[in-house]
């Protein structure tokens, strides 16, 4: 089965924003934020999965304008601090 980029499958879908994302994919998190196209797509809240790549996740998402919030039964919750409207 060919791999497709996430911004692939939210185009196909025809969304412009995502208002919440939750992200558990057993590991590959990190990879599927890379492939995300975050400029053209505003996400406000980000909910991800703890794993051992939380350190490169949260730098990844600090580029894009987004602010770790808190832990909540073992995820991860970030926010966009560049939402549009606020």
């Amino acid at each position: 089965m060919k791999q497709r980029k996430m911004s692939d499958l939210v185009a196909d879908a025809g969304i412009a924003s995502v208002d919440m994302w939750i992200l558990d994919c057993v590991g590959c998190e990190l990879g599927a934020l890379r492939t995300f196209d975050f400029e053209n797509v505003p996400v406000r809240i980000l909910n991800i999965k703890r794993n051992a790549n939380d350190l490169e996740i949260e730098r990844l998402l600090r580029h894009y304008h987004f602010e770790y919030v808190r832990e909540q039964q073992g995820n991860r919750v970030y926010e966009n601090s560049r939402w549009p409207g606020e």
